[in-house]
């Protein structure tokens, strides 16, 4: 028996056939495998953070200012003044009197200086501007009459008008009279007694000047007091505080008087001029 060998197409069309039948069985058992793109699987891009920003602030809006509403004044009724207001610091010192400013003055007889000193409310003193004074000659008395300084040299009688708020002395009047031993004030009479070598002169203080007074008016002032010697220590006007001169210290002493007794202040002494022995008190 005779064999027939296959033909080429044949055996092509054979294969092609088992190639299908193995492609369809491959998607039937896993159609999972079927792979689209051959590769490693693309890695994901990561997501962008984007880049804060500064975000812009508001502009207040300002709020509407309200409009001041004044009440309408009230018509002054006619005849009547319209009142001014009084300040504060004014209503309170109605009918309140100032206190009187003080002042002290020390003389010495071997120069030509005098010392001037405010007292302060705690009795303490502070020198007055220009202080020590020069005067035409050394004085040997001092004397207060009427807020003015009267004051005695060898042989003639000068007046100081104080200025009341710096208590820098100005003076007003001098008058030559014979040689002089004492000097004393008369409240009572509003006048100075000048003790002389020749007998005593009266005079009254008018408008800064000196004027000699009758004889029976300066025998009759002297009867009230008599003649003494140039004052050493002094009190204010309130009787608080005393002052003494200290000649060989040739210092101003202040104590405070309690009960009638002195104690000695802080601080408790003032240089003044060498020799100083006759000091007055004037209150301004």
């Amino acid at each position: 028996m005779r064999l027939c060998r296959p033909s080429g197409t044949l055996v092509m069309a054979f294969a092609l056939l088992c190639t299908l039948l193995l492609v369809l069985f491959g998607c039937q058992i896993s159609p999972r495998l079927i792979v689209t793109s051959v590769g490693p699987s693309p890695t994901p891009s990561p997501t962008e953070t984007p880049t804060p920003g500064i975000t812009p602030t508001p502009t207040p809006v300002p709020s509407p200012v309200p409009t001041p509403v004044f009440p309408t004044p009230t018509p002054t009724p006619a005849g009547l003044a319209t009142p001014t207001p009084t300040p504060m610091s004014m209503a309170g010192d109605v009918g309140k009197k100032s206190p009187s400013t003080q002042f002290l003055f020390a003389a010495s007889p071997d120069t030509r200086l005098m010392n001037g000193f405010r007292i302060n409310s705690d009795g303490s003193l502070a020198p007055v501007p220009g202080s020590p004074f020069v005067t035409r000659t050394p004085l040997r008395s001092l004397a207060s009459l009427e807020n003015a300084l009267i004051a005695a040299g060898e042989d003639t009688v000068f007046a100081f008008a104080i200025d009341s708020e710096t208590g820098t002395i100005r003076q007003t009047d001098r008058v030559k009279t014979a040689s002089i031993t004492g000097l004393t004030a008369s409240p009572s009479a509003k006048a100075v007694i000048v003790t002389t070598s020749v007998g005593n002169v009266t005079f009254r203080l008018s408008q800064g000047k000196l004027e000699a007074l009758p004889e029976e008016m300066t025998a009759a002032a002297a009867a009230s007091i008599k003649s003494q010697s140039p004052s050493s220590a002094v009190l204010d006007s309130s009787g608080r505080f005393m002052y003494m001169v200290d000649t060989g210290k040739a210092e101003l002493q202040a104590f405070q008087v309690d009960h009638g007794k002195p104690a000695a202040l802080s601080p408790h002494a003032y240089p003044v001029s060498r020799g100083t022995a006759a000091i007055a008190l004037v209150k301004r």
